[in-house]
């Protein structure tokens, strides 16, 4: 992959533009959670001698936000000391994002994102010959709708899951050098239930260490947290195993870890959003999974206004009866619930018209 490249073959000449500027100025970086994807960008973009920016997209959620941010970066200087170094822009989370916040993105590797301030003055909506700073957009759905515009646009490069067996050997070797008296087999089991995700079984071992490790291996992943496709999967599918269909008590125990170990408002939502296109054949549930949504709504309002927390746990029996009138054996087809950040953003703009 590093070594000489033959010139001779126009296959192994990457594309560039007249100026020698690769034409795909995005790399999509796509893989399950806690397999190192936003320490693999650092480390790239340090190499590469360029100064990280890093960005949730999923939390700038306002298009205007985001655009104050793309623009910001090409200015932006280190504070400490004079580093000449250009700005490289890593957007984690990049699946969250709107899709005005996606067109504003291309917009602004394209040169034509401007300020607001700027327009309608006389100014070109083309500014420049396009954005000369390499942006690295992170994400774990490379499918989800929203990012069908930017997928055109960038090189998508997966980070494949890594097996347990070899995850428990790098965590055999980081053991060894933190001292840490581990057995192997421990560790293997502790890849199998964290879904091999590295950051969780790090995390594991740091908070665990070597005592009681083998007797404390759910303990030591209790604060693993799954990725919100995966938690929305587990809500709206029906388990299966060798034996058919689990029992109901197995699927609740199984959805109250899954709330535990998200977030509650998203995995809510995303229900919400994406019921729909999944209760095909039972539309007599439809009623009462509304009324638990309604539920939900009321319990949530009153922590949230009257900070009455006790309430909090009843919302864990609006995700089970989710799961048991709304749930099927078929695979989901999910996407990521951004109408209710749209509306609120066409809201805002209404309101502040008037």
């Amino acid at each position: 992959m590093f070594g000489k490249r033959n010139v001779n073959n126009e296959n192994d000449i990457e594309k560039v533009d007249s100026k020698g500027y690769p034409i795909k100025r995005i790399a999509l970086l796509s893989g399950p959670p806690g397999l190192g994807k936003t320490t693999l960008a650092h480390i790239a973009a340090k190499h590469a001698g360029y100064n990280v920016v890093e960005i949730n997209a999923s939390d700038e959620r306002t298009p205007d936000t985001f655009r104050q941010i793309l623009l910001a970066s090409t200015e932006m200087k280190a504070v400490m000391g004079a580093d000449p170094r250009p700005n490289c822009l890593i957007f984690d989370e990049i699946d969250g994002a709107p899709a005005a916040s996606i067109e504003l993105l291309l917009k602004f590797i394209q040169g034509k994102l401007v300020p607001k301030n700027k327009k309608g003055k006389g100014q070109s909506e083309k500014t420049s010959d396009g954005c000369t700073r390499p942006v690295i957009c992170i994400c774990n759905e490379p499918y989800t709708p929203s990012l069908r515009a930017l997928r055109a646009a960038a090189v998508i490069i997966p980070v494949p899951e890594v097996s347990p067996l070899r995850l428990a050997e790098r965590l055999m070797d980081l053991a060894r050098k933190e001292k840490l008296n581990v057995d192997f087999g421990d560790l293997v089991k502790i890849a199998e239930r964290s879904g091999c995700d590295v950051r969780a079984c790090i995390g594991a071992l740091q908070y665990m260490g070597s005592a009681n490790l083998k007797d404390n291996l759910s303990l030591g992943l209790k604060d693993t947290r799954k990725n919100l496709f995966d938690s929305w999967k587990s809500i709206l599918t029906i388990p299966m195993n060798k034996g058919g269909v689990l029992t109901i008590p197995e699927r609740i125990q199984n959805i109250l870890r899954t709330v535990q170990n998200g977030e509650m408002e998203k995995l809510a939502q995303g229900i919400f959003h994406n019921y729909p296109e999944i209760c095909d054949r039972k539309l007599d549930n439809v009623p009462m999974s509304l009324e638990w949504f309604q539920f939900y709504d009321l319990i949530t309002s009153l922590v949230t206004y009257k900070q009455i927390w006790s309430l909090m746990p009843y919302t864990n029996y609006g995700f089970i009866a989710w799961h048991l009138h709304l749930a099927r054996t078929q695979k989901v087809k999910l996407s990521y619930p951004t109408v209710i950040n749209e509306a609120s953003i066409i809201y805002q703009e209404k309101n502040s018209i008037i």
